[in-house]
């Protein structure tokens, strides 16, 4: 399951996140004051590695 980051939080710690994604982890990212109500804004993922 992905984990929930604001986009403040994408935006200031982006080579962490890219860091945890090279690594296999996802996330959602919510726009600023609406991560109460849930409100996703994208998510990232990691790329498919090819053989």
């Amino acid at each position: 399951m992905p984990k929930t980051i604001a986009q403040r939080d994408l935006r200031n710690d982006n080579a962490k996140v890219i860091e945890a994604v090279a690594a296999g982890e996802s996330f959602v990212v919510t726009r600023i004051g609406q991560i109460r109500d849930g409100s996703q804004a994208a998510s990232t993922s990691p790329l498919a590695r090819s053989r």
